[in-house]
């Protein structure tokens, strides 16, 4: 099963010379890609686990496919009773998608899934798996993967003990998916890397959380949320495979939100592990949330300068809260390395958020950074053949060629950076 072409190969950093001495001589991390029902990775073997967030839909036959209305979600983000109704809305039920990509069709696993349902009510598939089924019920789904996406109705949900805790699990590991949760396939492609950052696994892009219990969970009825997957899972996926964890700071997370993820990764993490903390993603990229946000938190604190100057000095003062607040919860702080998000294409950001990072009015306390990290992309390929209009007839050498010409570029890039983190003490 090929679940894993598509994971980004992109590793936004060149790793440090802190991976020289993990747990292997292979000075490489990679990104995973974000967790969807749409998506050719296959990351876990309980299907519902990249499920779609629910849609509802009128209860009568023949109505739209959403009404775009929020649930009233109980535990874990079930609904708490089915039909239910919204204001003055018709009676609603909810439905979510499994493999909802044409091109998914023969790929994912075929034959018998388990289907375990707690709380009383009624549940149906159609497409790929069909049939309805009163529940509690732990029973065989038959699965056909040749016919389309598979979706998943509750019909019916009791509001005394409602629907919940749905589990879909793959052939081949019925009776093993709570003593792991991963896709084998997934752990064998990871063997290879030394680090993984969970950049788009955390949502960290636009991620709406600012309070810990606003966080996904285990237990949440799936993990494609806006919050991004289960802080838990990370570990237990970095402890698993023995690899070094790079986390992403949601751009609008309290200082509690962050004290408690300190402590989780501290307390959970194995402690042979480096954790990698980065305040979100590029912040200083104007097509981000994150970046409007530092530059709005900037002004309310008074800083000067444009939107950009105001997002640049508040991406260094929210570094140092960060990093305060990790060596304040960790006795060793030689477990993390602190890194500071900037621009690999120009070096004069990166200059000027660490001369921020250097003034008292952004860093009271003075803590210390390790590291800059920056994404110097290459490439390019798709513009370059469709404005020489090649795109039909170019070959994979012609394709290699153009990655190949455009990387000089990108080593100056870095070569610019490195200036920069030399002239800061802090590696690249």
């Amino acid at each position: 099963m090929n679940c894993f072409t598509k994971l980004s190969f992109l590793s936004c950093f060149v790793c440090f010379s802190f991976l020289a001495s993990a747990q292997i001589n292979r000075p490489i991390g990679i990104n995973l890609s974000g967790v969807q029902d749409w998506s050719e990775e296959f990351v876990f073997v309980d299907v519902m686990k990249q499920a779609r967030q629910w849609i509802t839909h009128d209860t009568a036959g023949g109505s739209a496919w959403s009404t775009n209305l929020a649930v009233p979600m109980g535990n874990n983000g079930y609904p708490l009773q089915v039909p239910f109704t919204v204001g003055t809305s018709a009676p609603q039920q909810v439905r979510t998608l499994l493999y909802g990509d044409e091109r998914l069709n023969g790929l994912y696993p075929t034959g018998q899934y388990r289907l375990l349902v707690s709380g009383t009510g009624q549940v149906r598939f159609w497409g790929g798996a069909s049939g309805s089924f009163s529940c509690p019920i732990d029973t065989l789904l038959t699965v056909n993967n040749t016919m389309g996406l598979i979706a998943l109705e509750i019909e019916q949900s009791l509001v005394s003990d409602p629907i919940r805790d749905i589990r879909i699990i793959m052939p081949g590991h019925h009776n093993s998916y709570q003593t792991n949760p991963f896709h084998p396939t997934l752990l064998d492609f990871l063997q290879d890397f030394q680090c993984i950052r969970f950049m788009d696994w955390m949502s960290t892009n636009g991620n709406p959380m600012t309070s810990w219990v606003e966080r996904t969970t285990p237990s949440s009825y799936t993990q494609t949320r806006d919050e991004g997957v289960a802080y838990e899972h990370m570990i237990d996926l970095s402890n698993r495979l023995n690899k070094d964890a790079w986390v992403c700071i949601p751009h609008a997370a309290n200082d509690q939100f962050i004290t408690q993820l300190a402590r989780l990764l501290r307390d959970n993490l194995n402690p042979n592990l480096k954790i990698y903390i980065e305040y979100s993603n590029e912040v200083w990229n104007g097509i981000f949330p994150q970046n409007q946000y530092a530059a709005d938190q900037g002004n309310l604190l008074g800083y000067g300068g444009q939107p950009w100057d105001r997002a640049w000095k508040y991406t260094a003062k929210r570094s140092a809260d960060v990093f305060q607040i990790f060596e304040n919860e960790f006795t060793d702080d030689s477990r993390f390395v602190k890194v500071i998000p900037t621009q690999a294409a120009n070096s004069w950001v990166t200059n000027y958020i660490m001369e921020r990072f250097s003034e008292p009015l952004y860093n009271p306390t003075g803590v210390q950074a390790d590291a800059i990290a920056v994404a110097p992309y290459y490439g390019g390929v798709a513009d370059d053949f469709v404005n020489a209009n090649t795109y039909t007839t170019c070959s994979v050498s012609d394709i290699l060629d153009s990655m190949e010409y455009s990387l000089p570029e990108s080593y100056n890039w870095m070569d610019d950076n490195q200036i920069v983190a030399d002239s800061f003490n802090v590696d690249l």
